[in-house]
């Protein structure tokens, strides 16, 4: 979607990079498609390990949208997913600014701030979402600056988001092993 040799740290506000010896998104390698992380030391240094999380396009599971910004008239745009989406991660492309969260439990008057500690924040990202469209509005709309999203469903059986309240032993059922967690604590930094 952004290009091969583009990258992000999702622990930073930073833009996106060109590297061109940087990671290599979908090359096939030998008839095998994957990624190659080419000779950049960011994510291929000597001896370092690393962990990487790869999802695939596909309806009711995740989606990957671009669009550039209108400013002041929030216009709704397809997405792909065919649910509604109850995660939305989304970063401007071009610019150094904080990775915007839109989550359903906290609903579309307030959003998360993804590379931050932050509580949740009392503005508007997603303005409204359904099963084909999705609305960006503020931060992550700006008059002609490009953005991405990430897109999560909540399908049973295939993918979870929601919110759990928890207390030291604290089970959550999900309908299936999970094989990836990420966790953002909302009410307080």
């Amino acid at each position: 979607v952004r290009g091969v040799e583009e990258s992000f740290s999702s622990n930073k506000p930073d833009p996106q990079e060109n590297n061109d010896q940087g990671l290599q998104v979908f090359k096939t390698i030998d008839n095998n498609p994957g990624f190659y992380t080419g000779d950049w030391g960011l994510v291929n240094g000597s001896s370092v390990q690393y962990v990487t999380w790869n999802f695939k396009q596909t309806p009711k599971f995740f989606d990957i949208q671009t669009w550039v910004g209108t400013g002041n008239t929030p216009i709704p745009r397809p997405h792909n997913l065919q649910a509604t989406p109850k995660c939305i991660i989304a970063k401007r492309l071009d610019a150094s600014e904080p990775w915007a969260v839109y989550h359903d439990t906290i609903g579309f008057s307030k959003s998360l701030i993804l590379n931050e500690d932050y509580s949740e924040q009392q503005d508007t990202v997603i303005q409204a979402a359904d099963e084909n469209t999705f609305t960006a509005a503020g931060r992550i709309d700006n008059t002609n600056d490009p953005y991405i999203g990430y897109f999560f469903a909540d399908e049973p059986g295939l993918i979870k988001c929601g919110y759990v309240n928890a207390n030291p032993g604290t089970q959550v059922d999900c309908g299936f092993k999970p094989q990836w967690l990420l966790l953002k604590r909302f009410e307080v930094g």
